[in-house]
């Protein structure tokens, strides 16, 4: 199975000059996993929860003063749609990530993959939240995908 396959399409991106306020607001309503953060369509950096909450809140930064610039994810993990999910997981593991973004040739974001969606997918109950269709071939991967 591949990334593709199971990945979230709903993007909610937002530019560096977005506010950290805008931002979380954004992603109250997006769901799980981090913010594509974009520059000229492209992939720059991501923004987590993790980064509204340590880099911006545990510092006092005014939350509408200040830019998403100022406490996203420099270097964000990226990977292809057609990546394998067993390779994904290993891929999250290795950088210390619970989502991948996934982007095109162009370095474009095109979904986002959570380790929470892996989960709610290929584990079955008690993660079964699922919000989208569950691929037809999920029982043949859901020995080797962890």
């Amino acid at each position: 199975m591949i990334v593709g396959e199971l990945m979230e399409v709903r993007l909610t991106p937002v530019s560096t000059g977005t506010s950290v306020q805008d931002a979380a607001r954004l992603m109250r309503s997006a769901g799980d996993g981090p913010l594509p953060v974009v520059d000229a369509d492209r992939l720059v950096a991501t923004l987590s929860a993790w980064d509204l909450t340590v880099r911006a809140y545990a510092e006092g930064l005014s939350p509408a003063g200040t830019a998403v610039e100022q406490v996203m994810s420099r270097h964000p993990v990226r990977c292809s749609p057609d990546l394998e999910v067993r390779e994904a997981r290993i891929l999250m593991r290795e950088q210390g990530v619970e989502a991948l973004v996934v982007c095109d040739e162009r370095d474009r974001p095109v979904g986002v993959l959570t380790l929470l969606r892996v989960l709610e997918v290929l584990a079955g109950p008690p993660f079964a939240r699922v919000r989208g269709p569950v691929p037809e071939n999920v029982e043949q991967v859901r020995g080797d995908a962890f």
